[in-house]
């Protein structure tokens, strides 16, 4: 019976640890994805506006 107790225990504490791993690896990945995306778009911008002025 106690290890039936204990191992109920211990996955009602970890399956919540482990969804919070795991969204905050998703949040992370996006984050990163849309900051890589805007400073991609900041050296496209500031590319033109060189090429603009090469002109």
């Amino acid at each position: 019976m106690l290890p039936e107790v204990l191992d109920t225990g211990l996955f009602a504490c970890a399956m919540p640890l482990a969804a919070s791993v795991l969204l905050f690896g998703i949040y992370s990945v996006i984050r990163t994805e849309s900051a890589l995306e805007r400073s991609a778009r900041a050296a496209f911008v500031s590319d033109q506006s060189a090429t603009a002025d090469a002109q």
